[in-house]
């Protein structure tokens, strides 16, 4: 992931979100993945909104 583009991580998210990967029921290290990725990309938003649900 450090060498991804900016599209290529958004797209990840995404696909996260679509797949229901974002959800309480699913794994939590995924979801803390997920939210430091955000956070790199300076989606500080973002990363609260998914973090809430954690």
């Amino acid at each position: 992931m450090n060498e991804a583009n900016i599209e290529v991580k958004l797209a990840l998210v995404r696909d996260a979100k679509y797949w229901y990967i974002l959800e309480p029921e699913y794994d939590e290290m995924v979801a803390n993945l997920i939210i430091i990725l955000l956070q790199s990309l300076e989606l500080k938003d973002e990363a609260i909104r998914v973090s809430s649900k954690f």
